[in-house]
């Protein structure tokens, strides 16, 4: 007998529990709320059937176009709203874009200016301007060691000629004192012969 009050219990409490999710759903399916496919599936629900048409009262489909009146109009007004933020952040993506061409190109400039040196008003390549600079100072070295080797040159061959000089300087003192010296022996000769020849 508790068995069967206990069954009878559970059967009861169950079929409620039933009864009340069929009316949540109906609670949940009407006109004044929800989305409007479940809109539309009430309508068809408790509308009548005559034959094979639906009967719907004029009431339920005036509210049922002011309904999706008001969801298309409530979706064009959210289309519009999301077209202007569409249209604002291509505005900022395309000044972002300019931006960001604008900061490359500045890039560009200061790596240019980085990699570039200017001489004689003329910009010129790091590299360029490294060779052209060696081989200034390499020409520059090359000139100054001909110089000091011509220099060198020079002034060996100024000081052998000093010495040459002086050397001939003497060979030629030397020479002058012996023709002197020969001179005054001739003369003297000369003179005991003129006082010989006077005197005989």
């Amino acid at each position: 007998m508790k068995n069967k009050i206990l069954y009878a219990l559970i059967i009861l409490s169950i079929s409620l529990n039933a009864q009340t999710s069929s009316d949540a759903n109906e609670v949940k399916q009407s006109l004044n709320n929800g989305t409007i496919e479940n809109q539309f599936d009430y309508l068809i629900k408790k509308s009548g059937s005559y034959q094979e048409f639906k009967v719907i009262k004029k009431t339920w489909i005036f509210k049922m176009k002011d309904n999706v009146s008001d969801s298309i109009h409530a979706f064009n007004t959210k289309i519009s709203t999301q077209q202007k933020e569409i249209s604002l952040q291509l505005n900022t993506i395309n000044e972002l874009n300019s931006k960001v061409n604008e900061v490359t190109k500045q890039l560009e400039n200061v790596n240019l200016e980085k990699n570039s040196m200017q001489l004689f008003g003329m910009n010129m390549d790091k590299p360029v301007y490294n060779s052209l600079l060696w081989s200034i100072i390499g020409g520059l070295v090359l000139i100054a060691v001909i110089f000091i080797f011509k220099y060198n040159r020079s002034n060996q061959i100024t000081s052998n000629a000093k010495q040459k000089l002086t050397d001939l300087e003497e060979e030629f003192t030397q020479h002058r004192a012996s023709a002197i010296e020969r001179e005054q022996k001739v003369r003297r000769q000369l003179q005991d012969e003129l006082n010989k020849n006077k005197n005989d």
